[in-house]
């Protein structure tokens, strides 16, 4: 069974007079909740895997970023206060009652030195801190024009993947403003790769490597693969090269 009851209802004046006042008490609570003074952030709680962030200075950009009170600040604005720094690769920010903001922290994580001073993570983002770690020197060093960073990555990983089989590594490959390349072996030889893609140059020297060039590895200075059907080599005790 289903009964239906019927209030009374307040004449249409009293209504409205109800509906003003609940406005006004409405605008009069928002602006009371929007003052700084009322919940105010007492704390800013900062957590995550980032030993190379500046804190002291993080903080302090944190700080300014927060623009309001627990309920009114832009999450949004402190979360890119914390990505403006070097280090760091995202900041996650949340409300914690009654006073506490806490940003996780998420740090870049290099791949490789990218010209003077900088690095590059695994997703091809150059960044500048103030000082490089004391294990920068064990990472490949990369180099390009502006605006070729994500290409010279794609393409230090592909040339390693045709490497691997010959257990080679390239511990530095550039593009100059030419758009040629340059690259160094981890046995020290340097290669000329020319411009343009250079995966069929690689191949050439893959194919030839193992048997013929390898033994004298020690010996060579820099292979020169810019030749159409072969290549040069130079070697280091003598001021000569030899091509094939």
């Amino acid at each position: 069974m289903a009964v239906t009851v019927n209030l009374p209802r307040p004449h249409r004046p009293l209504r409205w007079v109800l509906a003003a006042l609940a406005l006004v008490a409405l605008v009069l609570t928002g602006a009371w909740l929007g003052r700084a003074d009322v919940l105010p952030v007492t704390t800013i709680r900062i957590t995550g895997d980032a030993p190379h962030v500046d804190v002291e200075r993080l903080k302090a950009r944190l700080a300014a970023a927060i623009d309001g009170n627990f309920l009114t600040f832009d999450a949004r604005r402190v979360s890119r206060a914390a990505e403006a720094l070097p280090w760091v690769a995202g900041a996650s920010v949340r409300r914690v009652w009654p006073d506490t903001v806490e940003v996780v922290l998420r740090e870049r994580v290099p791949l490789a030195r990218w010209g003077e001073g900088a690095l590059m993570d695994e997703r091809g983002v150059v960044f500048r801190p103030r000082r490089l770690p004391p294990d920068a020197g064990r990472l490949p060093r990369l180099a390009g024009p502006a605006g070729s960073e994500r290409q010279v990555l794609e393409t230090y990983r592909r040339l390693n993947e045709r490497l691997a089989p010959l257990g080679l590594t390239l511990v530095a490959l550039e593009q100059n403003a030419r758009r040629a390349w340059r690259a160094r072996l981890d046995n020290g030889i340097r290669l000329q790769l020319g411009r343009g893609t250079p995966d069929a140059r690689l191949q050439r020297l893959a194919a030839v490597y193992p048997r013929i060039l390898a033994p004298e590895a020690a010996r060579i200075d820099s292979i020169d693969l810019r030749y159409p059907n072969g290549l040069a080599v130079r070697w280091k005790d003598i001021d000569t090269e030899t091509h094939g």
